[in-house]
């Protein structure tokens, strides 16, 4: 029971981004396969850290997410690679930009 742990988890977001969806297709079965193939390609067993960057208007955490293989590779924002890779657009707003872990 989530009570008796050390933390709680808490439902999060990506911040500034959303996936890009087509016209085409259902829009919850595009978010499913999206979510997906981002923990299957991009985070699978890679060390995650967050950081939250703000609180959307339901106070849901809206967090920068890190990424790293191993511990002598360096850490990497996952939006920039959700854009970079053409699955992501950032919000068209100014955005407080990634501050990488320390080590």
């Amino acid at each position: 029971e989530m009570m008796h742990l050390p933390f709680q988890a808490v439902e999060g977001h990506l911040a500034y981004v959303s996936p890009v969806l087509t016209q085409d297709e259902d829009p919850e079965a595009q978010l499913d396969a999206f979510s997906r193939m981002v923990h299957e390609q991009f985070i699978g067993s890679r060390r995650l850290k967050c950081q939250v960057v703000y609180f959307n208007d339901v106070n849901q955490p809206c967090v920068y997410v890190y990424t790293r293989e191993g511990q002598s590779e360096p850490w990497r924002c996952l939006q920039d690679e959700l854009v970079a890779a053409g699955l992501a657009q950032w919000f068209p707003v100014p955005r407080v930009p990634p501050q990488m872990p320390q080590a």
